[in-house]
């Protein structure tokens, strides 16, 4: 993954890739034709948000520019655009399966952004958090940015909270927040220069870094009830995602095994839809994520409905449908060629290897 094969045929693809160096992309829509430069950026870009654009940003053509590494499993970009608006839906969330957190810098420009009831400015050199399995909607300015995109589970059990961190936002008065914009942007201006144990090295000191800023509010201001009930979350979380395939996996079981009574179990999971409901959406992300892998395009749709708590494939279409608004035989079948794929894009012309590695990154 880490040599250029993270995008599978498209391996090195990128004149900038060197053997033995951690992984370049440049994507940058700037040499192709004015009129086509938004609806490539627009369909690059959808491999983790959909965007729009007011016309008036469209008349002349339109700029944008990724330049995207890989720090051992994660990918750290810079992203220079114009003003527009990205939006992370239900149905882009069950297209993709990116079940990660995003960890984001304004360099230059701003951001307002949408998340349920929250509104959030989000102006240059603050940080932001995404979890990318929740919605959200931004209106930008033109702006550049940095993101480091990492998978959940490499990160949720350094946290004290994993489940509360969408759209947290930090200013640079926190010491380590300072300490993590000055990291990323110096691992971004390295990026190509960085052999592969480096560059692993450099992702497993961010992940630390990271942990101490966002655990930092919790241990100074959380109660330490509240410490013990995080604990304990933490706790029926892992039961949960080691027990999903399990047919007892109940309330009543999950507090035996978490060593609580059901009355605090509920109590608990009361803000997130109580606790049957979480079990439900921790299955249907499961389902959602071996349905995209290649390595389990080999089993049925009632082979993975059974693996996931459901007694037959309509049972479970019923309930995948009702989440996430699609059926898993779309899921399944319904992939759209990329232009790439569709002959439309010339590789000596437009770099869009990142695609390729956020894609690995969800499976």
């Amino acid at each position: 993954m880490l040599g250029g094969d993270a995008t599978g045929s498209g391996a090195d693809l990128s004149p900038l890739n060197r053997k033995g160096f951690a992984p370049e992309a440049l994507f940058d829509v700037a040499d192709l034709e004015a009129r086509d430069q938004f609806g490539i950026w627009k369909e690059s870009i959808a491999v983790i948000f959909d965007v729009d654009a007011p016309r008036s940003a469209l008349l002349d053509g339109f700029d944008a520019r990724i330049h995207a590494t890989m720090l051992g499993p994660m990918m750290l970009a810079r992203c220079q655009t114009r003003a527009q608006n990205f939006t992370r839906g239900a149905g882009r969330i069950s297209q993709d399966g990116l079940d990660h957190y995003m960890i984001q810098f304004y360099e230059t420009g701003a951001q307002r952004v949408t998340a349920g009831s929250l509104e959030i400015d989000h102006p240059a050199a603050t940080m932001l958090v995404y979890d990318l399995a929740r919605e959200m909607r931004a209106t930008t300015d033109a702006f550049s940015n940095l993101s480091l995109i990492i998978p959940r589970e490499l990160l949720s059990e350094r946290l004290i909270a994993p489940d509360d961190q969408h759209m947290r936002h930090f200013t640079r008065q926190q010491p380590t927040v300072a300490i993590l914009w000055d990291f990323l942007r110096g691992a971004m201006d390295h990026a190509g220069k960085m052999s592969l144990s480096e560059a692993e090295n450099l992702g497993a000191a961010a992940l630390t870094l990271i942990a101490a800023c966002l655990n930092a509010e919790h241990d100074e201001n959380l109660p330490q009830e509240q410490l013990r009930n995080l604990g304990r979350m933490t706790t029926v979380r892992r039961l949960i995602q080691t027990h999903l395939a399990e047919p007892d996996l109940t309330p009543e079981w999950l507090a035996v095994e978490a060593g609580i009574s059901r009355t605090v179990l509920y109590r608990m999971f009361e803000p997130m839809g109580g606790i049957a409901g979480f079990i439900r959406e921790a299955r249907l992300r499961r389902a959602l994520q071996q349905l995209l892998s290649p390595q389990h395009q080999h089993r049925s749709l009632l082979e993975i409905a059974l693996m996931h708590g459901y007694g037959s494939d309509t049972a479970f279409g019923r309930a995948f449908k009702k989440r996430f608004g699609i059926t898993p035989r779309e899921v399944r079948d319904g992939q759209m060629p990329s232009a790439e794929q569709a002959g439309l894009i010339d590789h000596d012309r437009l770099d869009r290897q990142y695609e390729g590695w956020l894609t690995y990154l969800s499976s």
